[in-house]
């Protein structure tokens, strides 16, 4: 007598279905962005859309101006009031498409590496939108840095259709610190104090 084995390949072709389903929900597949490094590729490569299609929106904050060496918590926030469930990644990227800086794991996220590039990305979906990951910027000052995001909202319904993708970017600049000229002590004529506030220095001419 034949045996039918259907309900075992019925329950692997489940089984393998759910593991497609719950693939990214560790975060999203590395060099998805949104930035230049990836060609553009954001979170519609896995989720069908059209991104900043939907409601909601993408959030970048946490730095304005960057000190060379220094740490900073940035944060990402996804908004979209129709989801419950959401991901990112992100990347930092200098003004010739270099990924800059050094990320490390914030609330919610976790550091991954694609080509040896640093990206941010959700450890698990948020139930929020919200993540922050640390970016140390540079140890000089590179000019104008870009944070590149790509965010998902997901409908819920444990597949990739449905769902909406949101990018978005910020661009900070160097600190300027100190003055242009560097004088020594030697160098200095004198100093006032106006009532203004603004300091005065007046150099001597052998200043350099």
């Amino acid at each position: 007598m034949k045996v039918k084995h259907y309900p075992l390949i019925t329950g692997f072709a489940v089984l393998s279905l759910s593991v497609t389903l719950f693939s990214n929900s560790n975060g999203p597949q590395a060099a998805v962005a949104g930035s230049p490094i990836e060609g553009g590729n954001n979170c519609t490569q896995c989720h069908s859309g059209t991104a900043n299609s939907g409601s909601g929106n993408l959030e970048i904050s946490g730095i304005d101006v960057y000190a060379p060496g220094e740490t900073y918590t940035i944060s990402i926030n996804v908004n979209d009031e129709t989801s419950s469930k959401f991901g990112f990644q992100a990347i930092a990227v200098d003004a010739n498409d270099n990924a800059i800086g050094t990320i490390a794991a914030g609330t919610g996220s976790k550091r991954i590496t694609s080509g040896g590039n640093d990206y941010a990305t959700q450890n698990s979906p948020s139930a929020d939108g919200t993540f922050t990951f640390e970016w140390t910027a540079p140890s000089s000052d590179v000019g104008e840095v870009t944070f590149y995001a790509a965010g998902n909202a997901t409908n819920g319904n444990n597949s990739v259709s449905g769902d909406n993708v949101y990018t978005s970017t910020l661009t900070v600049s160097a600190t300027q610190v100190g003055i242009e000229k560097h004088l020594t002590f030697t160098e200095v004529a004198n100093v006032s104090f106006p009532a203004d506030g603004e300091i005065q220095i007046n150099a001597l001419n052998n200043a350099q």
